[in-house]
């Protein structure tokens, strides 16, 4: 016997011994099994040794099973913990596996998200690795663990998790347009979560114009106020920008002769002309991102427009929507999809009531 504690992952194990054993009738069949508690380098994890060892007899047979396990088979834990940097698992809120689905074993929901455990390695692993393609991407290295080698991603900056599989800006941006009556709004986005796929802090994809067509009011003296937000994202900020240029940015569709190029340099238009400080535009937010993003920052605000040429909207809490009857708009009329699709629903020329008030709710995660 040694009085050195069993390490896994540069993290001290734990063990029970006499683990019962039930079957679905709870019908106790055993005594003998360990359960193990160890951290499999984000989560601590209990995993019970007919999973990872099959030749477990006695306690001392736990450290060699160990040396060969592999913690990406997540359909085996019994429970896991939520994210941890600790070096105990103590204090550490700990979830239940709920059981099998089509889509492998759930571990239940976490705090306000749901998440799965994936396998690290890249170059073809059910799809997961997005971000994460090619020899560019995907490093072979040296492995004293997993002899000789392992294939691991080299993440592009803002990208994170162990395939790159999370983006530098995920979530929703939902758009609220109040016209025909007070408090009545048509709304678009609250299901789509590929409106900030192409916000990637990188190449052209450092500006999103939101909507892509700009928003029309009838200001007080009969001219027309365009306004149209940028959000917007490098190496050290995201920010949100709000513009009169009245520019519309179409988005990639199913038209031959418009591609994937030309949304990237309609997109970098937009980087020029609507995400910079200049006349006609104004940074109503910002926060800082690290120089090498390794978390998420949760983006949750609205910004408020109407029809004040001397405002440029402003921050409001997405509580403060004022819209209690609501109308969903096709998800094409927002996009880009095509010109004008938008201002169809509130243009006074087709016999619509102008906009008189349009919130643009935020709810994001920000690599930062």
């Amino acid at each position: 016997t040694t009085k050195k504690p069993l390490m896994f992952l540069g993290q001290p194990t734990y063990i029970l011994e006499n683990l019962f054993s039930f079957d679905q009738d709870a019908t106790l069949l055993s005594t003998d099994q360990y359960a193990v508690l160890l951290f499999d380098g984000g989560r601590w994890i209990v995993i019970t040794s007919e999973y990872f060892c099959t030749t477990v007899t006695t306690i001392s047979d736990i450290p060699k099973c160990l040396a060969n396990f592999n913690p990406s088979r997540g359909d085996y834990y019994s429970y896991i913990s939520e994210y941890s940097n600790g070096g105990t698992p103590e204090n550490i809120p700990f979830r239940a596996s709920l059981g099998y689905s089509e889509s492998g074993m759930s571990v239940g929901k976490l705090g306000d998200a749901e998440f799965s455990l994936v396998c690290a390695d890249c170059g073809g692993y059910d799809g997961l690795e997005d971000h994460c393609q090619g020899e560019r991407l995907c490093k072979t290295e040296p492995s004293t663990r997993h002899s000789p080698s392992v294939k691991r991603c080299n993440c592009e900056n803002g990208f994170v998790g162990p395939l790159c599989q999370t983006r530098p800006a995920e979530g929703k941006v939902m758009l609220y347009l109040e016209h025909d009556k007070s408090n009545s709004c048509s709304v678009c986005g609250e299901n789509n979560m590929w409106n900030v796929w192409d916000l990637l802090g990188l190449y052209n994809y450092t500006c999103l114009p939101f909507p892509r067509e700009p928003l029309l009011f009838e200001g007080g003296d009969g001219t027309t106020v365009s306004r149209q937000l940028g959000l917007h994202m490098n190496d050290t900020h995201f920010s949100v920008f709000v513009s009169n240029k009245g520019r519309f940015f179409p988005h990639e569709n199913d038209d031959d002769d418009y591609t994937y190029d030309d949304d990237a340099n309609e997109l970098d238009n937009a980087r020029e002309l609507i995400c910079s400080v200049q006349e006609g535009t104004s940074e109503i937010y910002s926060i800082e991102r690290s120089n090498v993003p390794s978390d998420q920052t949760n983006i949750d605000l609205a910004v408020l427009l109407d029809n004040n040429t001397d405002s440029f909207g402003k921050i409001v809490d997405p509580g403060d929507i004022d819209c209690f009857a609501k109308s969903k708009l096709d998800e094409n009329q927002c996009d880009g999809s095509s010109n004008l699709s938008l201002r169809e629903v509130y243009d006074p020329s087709l016999n619509k009531t102008g906009l008189m008030r349009v919130w643009i709710q935020l709810d994001l995660q920000i690599t930062a």
